[in-house]
């Protein structure tokens, strides 16, 4: 098994859907997230982010892989932008995924904040 790999027939992360009819719409994610995993993650966000904002919490992910994390937040970021909704990240994923974000470009000027709270609060005053 090379780094960054996950044993095969392990169990996708699994992702629950939280919302208020007054906020955003909270995407957590819970176990590992790998490249296997990314169209899954990409469709739960897609499916909501024409409705609301949206904001991926990533702190009961077990282990992640760096680069299918910032595949997922780029593509998030780009329908939001398009959608003129807001994205944002809550959660500590690791410190090399989170390297990983800041040395991406496109993922430089992602909102992420440490609790969902922060969160709602940032999306609040990002301009649409």
């Amino acid at each position: 098994m090379g780094v960054g790999r996950f044993p095969r027939g392990r169990i996708s992360p699994r992702v629950s859907v939280r919302s208020h009819h007054w906020g955003p719409i909270i995407v957590a994610l819970r176990g590992k997230l790998d490249w296997e995993s990314v169209e899954s993650v990409n469709g739960s966000l897609r499916e909501h982010q024409t409705e609301r904002d949206v904001i991926l919490d990533v702190w009961n992910l077990t282990r992640c892989e760096p680069a299918a994390l910032v595949a997922i937040l780029q593509a998030a970021m780009v329908r939001a932008e398009n959608s003129r909704r807001g994205f944002a990240l809550v959660g500590e994923p690791s410190w090399t995924a989170m390297d990983a974000i800041e040395a991406n470009p496109a993922t430089r000027s992602l909102v992420h904040c440490r609790d969902t709270h922060a969160a709602c609060v940032a999306l609040r005053r990002v301009p649409a």
